[in-house]
């Protein structure tokens, strides 16, 4: 007899749980537990890329109606949060929600990741910057203007703003620069001096951020070194860099480093940074109280413009 109860009781859990999924499936026609979701990270909603077809299913933890961003570039959404990319895709997307109860919409920034958990950790180290001292090194940004005369005969044409010597950094870039600044001041991360190679566009870069801070220029962080011959054949670099950044004295705060493309193309975390650095892009580290550096994430220049417009920072 007790056996069959417990049969009857199990049968009835069953029969209960059958009930309450065919219910939520025929109310929310988007509803499939087999689609994928995400997770909120102070305010930005991060999930990760797939090769072919990106589909997953928005959850903030409560419930909300989600419709296409009118001012940011609407990306098709269902009113429960489904999205599909049809093609591979990594970057922001913006949505508008509707949270319980509340008719006012919000815009909700959505970061498709090459890297889900480096992405957390970059967004969590951000914002929770008290007490740690961050390091973001940056590629330049977009650089279009004028040529590189890699010619020994013209004494440091490296360190020239002219574009007749070396390339400087366009509009597109003084945009890429700006979005830098806005994001840390976003953040409120404290930031008092940055580092640039010699050339101009890196030095540029810098400035273009318009930080408070005092930029000094290091030798360790240019494209090449003048012993190379053929311009093509850029060097390491990064040994020197890491030892350069090391000894620099920062506490509570982000230092900001401007290189080059070869301290991205070749530095030790290619294969956890997963992408092809752009302009403008780069990648973020903690110093620890003994000095040495780790590695937390790459920060690809889209991310930044999630900062300015993240919600309950």
């Amino acid at each position: 007899m007790e056996k069959f109860n417990h049969f009857n009781i199990q049968q009835i859990a069953l029969f209960f749980t059958l009930i309450i999924l065919v219910s939520c499936t025929k109310d929310n026609p988007d509803f499939d537990p087999q689609i994928r979701t995400g997770e909120l990270v102070h305010g930005v909603y991060i999930v990760e890329s797939t090769p072919i077809t990106t589909k997953f299913r928005i959850d903030i933890g409560e419930k909300a109606i989600f419709y296409p961003s009118g001012s940011l570039g609407g990306i098709n959404v269902s009113k429960n949060g489904v999205i599909e990319l049809q093609n591979p895709f990594v970057g922001i997307l913006w949505v508008e929600v509707e949270r319980n109860g509340n008719t006012q919409r919000t815009n909700l920034p959505i970061y498709v990741a090459q890297n889900e958990k480096l992405a957390k950790d970059v967004i969590n180290n951000m914002v929770n910057y008290q007490n740690q001292s961050l390091v973001f090194i940056a590629r330049h940004a977009d650089a279009s203007i004028g040529q590189d005369a890699f010619d020994p005969e013209k004494e440091d044409w490296w360190k020239s703003c002219d574009p007749g010597l070396a390339r400087q950094i366009d509009d597109a870039g003084v945009l890429q620069a700006r979005r830098i600044g806005q994001g840390i001041k976003a953040l409120n991360i404290p930031v008092r001096q940055g580092i640039s190679s010699e050339f101009c566009r890196a030095y540029q870069t810098l400035e273009m951020m318009d930080l408070p801070i005092e930029i000094s220029k290091k030798a360790e962080l240019n494209l090449h070194l003048e012993s190379v011959e053929n311009p093509l054949d850029v060097p390491e670099i990064w040994p020197e860099v890491k030892a350069m950044i090391e000894e620099q004295e920062i506490s509570n705060e982000i230092l900001v480093v401007v290189s080059h493309c070869n301290l991205f193309d070749r530095n030790p975390f290619n294969e956890q940074i997963g992408w092809s650095s752009l302009q403008g892009d780069g990648f973020l580290m903690a110093k620890n109280s003994n000095g040495s550096l780790d590695f937390i994430g790459p920060v690809p220049n889209f991310l930044w413009t999630a900062f300015p417009n993240m919600p309950n920072l």
